[in-house]
């Protein structure tokens, strides 16, 4: 039997979204919690779970709460380092790189400047990085053999970055 995890990304997809779906097929909460203490972060963030429903439609809401009103700005090279230097389980870190590594891809070319240059924002603000840390965990909890996601929707319009007003969807989307 193979063990398969698809998104089915209709409505499209966060990092809170992601671990909120993550929990709802039985990841443990507490020990999310955990493994994310492994970042020494915690005093930057705290982070809450709750079932709701929408549209008729249960599921869980997971939120990521920061304690300061400034995102702090980190590189690449923060970003990896954190990681690497964390007492997080190897196969997490290992994901969790990968991940990160693929979006400082997307992020080096939209900006024209080498990977390790990058700077992220959005992405280097607390929220992301759990979330982007607590996916890892948590599929490393599941070990799906496979992992698929639908199609993403792509809209029309605009969002406010850190270097101004782009168009939808964002190029790092693309």
């Amino acid at each position: 039997v193979m063990n398969i995890l698809y998104f089915d990304c209709f409505s499209g997809i966060s990092g809170d979204m992601t671990i909120g779906a993550l929990l709802d097929l039985g990841v443990d909460f507490g020990k999310l919690q955990t493994e994310l203490e492994k970042l020494c972060l915690d005093k930057e963030y705290r982070i809450t779970f709750e079932k709701r429903i929408k549209n008729n439609i249960q599921a869980t809401k997971f939120d990521v709460i920061t304690e300061r009103h400034h995102h702090k700005e980190r590189t690449y090279n923060n970003i990896r380092t954190l990681i690497e230097t964390s007492k997080l389980g190897s196969s997490i870190q290992e994901l969790s790189l990968k991940i990160f590594d693929r979006i400082a891809e997307a992020e080096s070319k939209i900006h024209g400047i080498n990977k390790d240059e990058v700077h992220f924002h959005e992405i280097g603000a607390i929220d992301s990085i759990i979330d982007i840390v607590g996916t890892s965990f948590c599929i490393h909890e599941l070990k799906p053999d496979r992992i698929i996601a639908s199609p993403l929707p792509l809209t029309r319009g605009s969002i406010e970055t850190e270097h101004g007003v782009w168009p939808l969807p964002a190029p790092a989307t693309l």
